[in-house]
């Protein structure tokens, strides 16, 4: 897990608690199923959806593949300096070399020479 998926991780959990809190509240008897409800139903309820929303969004959309293809569509572009993406040639390297579409390329091969000698 990279640091991006894990701060947006804490960010949602945060505000989340909020609302296990609420529901807490209720099965001690401290607050009535009638506030509870209008707990449910209020803007902040909302939000804390919006944000779990949010929370698994940055899961899924902030891994390393995802980056990778991110930089390629960069390189895509003819003006950017960015010419591709070289990775190692482990397992995943391989993996993405082979999976992503555009200038991707494993370390030591000819298609990364070419790559670099356009740089």
């Amino acid at each position: 897990m990279n640091p991006e998926i894990m701060k947006g991780q804490i960010r949602s959990a945060i505000i989340a608690i909020g609302g296990v809190i609420a529901g807490w509240f209720a099965a001690k008897g401290w607050i009535t199923t009638e506030q509870l409800s209008d707990i449910v139903t209020s803007p902040v309820m909302i939000s804390v959806a919006t944000m779990a929303a949010g929370f698994i969004w940055s899961a899924v959309t902030h891994t390393k593949k995802n980056a990778v293809a991110v930089v390629v569509e960069i390189a895509k572009d003819p003006t950017s300096p960015v010419r591709g993406v070289v990775t190692e040639p482990t397992s995943d390297g391989l993996e993405w070399a082979s999976v992503i579409e555009g200038p991707v390329a494993v370390a030591g091969s000819l298609e990364a020479k070419s790559l670099a000698a356009h740089s």
